[in-house]
């Protein structure tokens, strides 16, 4: 039902979470720490969050994709969050005390 837009390339890492962004841009979070932005037409939108060298080394086990922002959390547990995509910041939280992931 309804008339295709366009496709989106899913041509890097496992997907862990998405969702769209209150412009209508679909966000892609993948475990190795990059987080890619399309339009409604599936071309790469103009966004960029550096999350950082670190988060990139480590990966990410988690990911929650919410209109304003994500919560991830890296393979090491730390928990980090962007409570503003307009201006993507990562701040780190408090560090999980486990061996593993839920």
């Amino acid at each position: 039902a309804g008339v295709r837009l366009g496709a989106v390339p899913l041509d890097f890492g496992k997907v862990l979470d998405f969702g769209f962004k209150a412009r209508d841009e679909l966000l892609l979070v993948t475990d190795d720490g990059k987080v890619h932005c399309f339009d409604l037409a599936g071309r790469r939108a103009d966004f960029s969050l550096d999350l950082g060298e670190d988060v990139e080394a480590e990966g990410l086990a988690h990911a929650l994709v919410f209109p304003d922002g994500l919560l991830l959390v890296t393979k090491f547990m730390r928990v980090l969050c962007v409570d503003d995509l307009g201006q993507p910041r990562a701040a780190q939280l408090a560090q999980l005390e486990m061996d593993q992931a839920p």
